[in-house]
């Protein structure tokens, strides 16, 4: 395994300088020095959560393997024009900085040229050197290649140097829900000795805000699966399913059964891959429906419209983008089925609230009287008990109004 702190400096490709930068590594802080390493020396991170997406991604559409070329040029040149398009603007403004003032902040490195943090530098840097050579070095700490052996270490350093930054705030909420399934649920993947408690203090958020993103990152991999793509990641970023997922996740909390969290979840899947309107929005559309509760109509009515979208999708060897958007997306009668459906079940739910409004208002209203101290009434000025007076006779007026209108409406019934 390639070891640039023992032959870098010889081979004229790692070189010392005056800086040095804090560190916390395996809970430890120290201060580590910073060396400039050629650029030709160096890979991106396969393991990195959004670098492992996007390499999944172009696997799924490739015959040639990226996550099996062992040519490391032809790695980061796809693994760039990757970072590029994820934000092109954000990417222009660094590369712009680097240019003017030279790179501000050190990344960090194994030995054996893993970039761990740093990777929007090292591409402007790989950008800039291609017309002066001036910029064919990046500056980072270099960590012993034992430390990436350790999966934890690396993982919670990479997420303290990911997360809590200006520099990561394009980060993709899909990716990271990636990263946690991987990390921490997937049995195939998953790091053993890396605990949620561990992974929420690495990333510096609340042990609930993490249990809420487990929770959402075991939806997604169920709403792949539902959708006949398991563990297609890259297909549930390009949905961008994020903010359905946010709105659904409240959506089953008060099921009686397993039996009926899944089939909420089954129906509120369909819909999203249908995408009958804007999804978020309309997602809480249906989170409304559920939990005003007597819906079950309108649940079986869904049933059938999951069931159709499901058996479509069961017909096709691979579900890619492509097949939700012309087996589904593209289907304007399902769509308009399936929004037509909310709106019904909304207007019914309307509905059903105005005709309860009238009883609901005179509860309120008794519960209001019911709240006046009797013994006060005593102690009250002439003053004070003319108004209430008033006030009662105004009470008995409106009484009085309500008794015809009812019975009128129970003659109205009976004729």
């Amino acid at each position: 395994m390639k070891d640039l702190l023992k032959t870098g400096f010889e081979a004229g490709s790692v070189m010392l300088t005056k800086q040095a930068r804090k560190l916390v590594v395996g809970g430890e802080s120290a201060e580590y020095p910073v060396y400039r390493i050629k650029l030709s020396e160096l890979r991106y991170n396969p393991q990195n959560d959004r670098i492992a997406t996007w390499v999944s991604e172009y696997d799924e559409n490739h015959e040639v393997k990226l996550s099996d070329t062992d040519d490391a040029q032809e790695f980061n040149d796809v693994v760039e024009g990757f970072i590029v398009n994820s934000d092109p603007d954000k990417l222009r403004l660094t590369e712009k900085s680097i240019k003017e003032n030279g790179q501000q902040e050190p990344g960090v490195i194994l030995a054996n040229g893993l970039v761990l943090d740093g990777n929007r530098r090292f591409t402007c840097l790989r950008r800039l050197s291609r017309n002066d050579e001036r910029f064919n070095w990046f500056e980072a700490i270099i960590l012993d290649n034992a430390i990436g052996n350790d999966r934890e270490t690396v993982k919670c350093l990479e997420l303290m140097l990911q997360f809590g930054r200006e520099e990561r705030v394009s980060y993709d909420p899909v990716d990271r829900l990636v990263g946690i399934y991987r990390d921490l649920i997937d049995d195939a993947t998953r790091i053993e000795t890396l605990t949620p408690e561990k992974y929420a203090h690495s990333a510096g958020i609340a042990q609930s805000k993490l249990n809420g993103l487990i929770e959402k990152a075991r939806l997604m991999s169920e709403f792949l699966d539902a959708a006949n793509a398991s563990k297609r990641f890259s297909l549930a970023r390009g949905l961008k399913i994020d903010g359905p997922l946010t709105e659904i996740q409240s959506m089953f909390k008060k099921c009686l059964s397993p039996e009926e969290a899944q089939r909420i979840k089954s129906i509120a899947f369909a819909n999203m891959l249908v995408e009958p309107d804007q999804i978020s929005p309309f997602m809480r559309k249906i989170k409304k429906i559920i939990n005003a509760g007597d819906c079950e109509e309108f649940l079986c009515r869904e049933d059938e419209l999951a069931l159709e979208v499901y058996e479509r999708l069961e017909e096709e060897d691979e579900v890619t983008a492509d097949v939700i958007r012309d087996k589904l997306r593209a289907d304007l009668d399902l769509k308009d089925r399936m929004k037509c459906e909310v709106d019904r079940a909304q207007f019914s739910m309307q509905q059903k609230k105005l005709l309860k409004s009238p009883a609901s208002a005179l509860r309120d209203a008794v519960a209001i009287l019911s709240t006046i101290d009797l013994v006060i009434l005593a102690k009250l000025k002439k003053g004070q008990v003319q108004e209430i007076h008033e006030g009662i006779d105004e009470i008995r007026d409106v009484v009085d109004r309500l008794e015809l209108a009812i019975n009128e409406a129970v003659r109205r019934t009976a004729d």
